[in-house]
């Protein structure tokens, strides 16, 4: 929470000295006044709902501004109208239906506005939401549902729309179609995580690892179960700790290698039978054991590297044709100055390797 408010207020200040420096800019009233209804949300969570009514008609104030400067902007008229819905929804908490049902009818105006000025463009999905929202508000589930299904329409991936729409559903009892929408933004949320762990792995082989990073964070935000993403975001760690070992920052080194092994851990943890995971927790194991021996931890260093060898074991017993895990068994093995079963290993994931 303090981080995104961090965000906002640097958004405001901002916004700020762009309005000093040109006081008729219309982005720089509507980017201040979305920072505003940001804080002001912030505030709600909190408790503060004084401060978060304040926050709330400034934001309205500045998309007002919005509106002057540039009067055909369906954005502003959008955003003016989210915040008049956000202000009812802190009265309606209070119990004040009738300023409730003041500022939810003065949303509908200029959502009404928004659509009309948008007529059809993309945008026009989160207008509609943003009129269902207050339909919804105000007790009209009907035609709220009618608002979610056009904001769908525009796009079908806006999660917002199934939520409320599910939530419009249920008020009406439609229980089964409710939990079809709920099920409906499960899908979604496992096909946007497969486009980020998508858009991550091309980043990785980019070596651009810490772009990488972030596209499995999101998918893993969008999906928490997804044993590839965990896998594939340790991977991008270990790299950045090999990176670090070839500059001798050690304890850096060492940093990125146990949190590639917990990424590795929770893969498994997800599915029990990752060789894969195994595999790469194996190697990470290995490469802390290599820093260890580098410091002169010869005690250390073994340790790993015979934890490093229980995951090599596991992924060669749960996949016998894994070169990968062959390779690297035999280089723990070797650094164990186990060299006889480190060469069999070797020559087992070279005749596999011819063989594939």
């Amino acid at each position: 929470m303090e981080v995104a408010q961090g965000y906002y207020q640097e958004a405001l200040g901002d916004a700020n000295k762009a309005i000093q420096l040109k006081s008729d800019s219309n982005a720089a009233f509507s980017t201040r006044g979305r920072a505003k209804q940001c804080l002001g949300k912030s505030k709600a969570d909190q408790g503060d709902i004084e401060g978060a009514k304040e926050l709330y008609n400034a934001a309205i104030a500045d998309h007002t501004k919005s509106i002057e400067i540039r009067p055909r902007s369906a954005t502003a008229y959008n955003a003016r109208g989210w915040a008049k819905y956000l202000l009812g929804q802190l009265e309606t908490e209070q119990g004040n239906a009738p300023r409730a049902q003041k500022h939810y009818q003065a949303a509908i105006v200029d959502s009404d506005q928004a659509i009309r000025l948008a007529k059809d463009t993309y945008d026009a999905y989160s207008y509609y939401h943003t009129r269902g929202a207050v339909k919804a508000a105000l007790g009209d589930y009907k035609k709220a549902i009618e608002d979610f299904n056009e904001a769908i329409r525009i796009k079908p991936t806006h999660i917002l729309s199934y939520q409320d729409r599910a939530k419009a559903k249920e008020a009406l009892g439609a229980t089964d179609a409710a939990k079809a929408d709920l099920q409906k933004i499960t899908q979604i949320h496992i096909d946007l995580a497969k486009n980020c762990f998508q858009e991550g792995q091309a980043k990785y082989q980019q070596h651009e690892y810490k772009a990488a990073l972030a596209c499995f964070d999101k998918a893993l935000m969008l999906n928490p179960k997804y044993a590839g993403a965990y896998s594939n975001r340790g991977m991008a760690k270990s790299a950045i700790g090999r990176s670090e070992s070839r500059k001798r920052n050690r304890s850096q080194a060492q940093h990125h290698f146990q949190e590639a092994i917990a990424d590795y851990t929770e893969a498994i943890t997800q599915n029990p039978k990752y060789a894969s995971a195994y595999n790469n927790r194996g190697n990470a194991k290995y490469r802390l054991g290599l820093s260890e021996s580098d410091s002169g931890n010869s005690e250390k260093a073994r340790e790993h590297y015979q934890d490093a060898i229980t995951d090599l074991d596991k992924a060669i017993q749960l996949n016998p044709k894994h070169v990968k895990a062959h390779n690297n068994r035999g280089k723990v093995k070797k650094a164990l100055g186990q060299q006889a079963a480190a060469e069999a290993d070797y020559k087992k994931a070279k005749a596999l390797e011819a063989a594939d």
